[in-house]
């Protein structure tokens, strides 16, 4: 089976900051709801809460970040997944 890894690493990716974006949204508008639910996930204690804030470089750095990211993991799994599959 053919997989094509740089469409499927191209999808991924832009899923990917389309899903930093809608975190980022939420953190703008719900700033308090969004630091209780994902704090725990970034390892956050309770004293760095207040300290946390949210700035258009912040979060040009984060989405280009979870872009790239993602992309290299996505083009490693179509690569691999092309390889050790066989064609048919």
């Amino acid at each position: 089976m053919n997989c094509y890894a740089h469409q499927l690493a191209c999808s991924a990716a832009g899923a990917m900051a389309s899903l930093y974006t809608l975190g980022a949204i939420a953190l703008l508008f719900f700033p308090e709801q969004t630091t209780f639910l994902w704090a725990p996930l970034a390892y956050v204690t309770a004293d760095q809460l207040p300290h946390m804030q949210l700035n258009f470089i912040g979060y040009l750095f984060g989405v280009v970040q979870s872009f790239i990211y993602t992309y290299i993991y996505a083009r490693i799994f179509g690569a691999l997944y092309s390889y050790l599959t066989p064609e048919l």
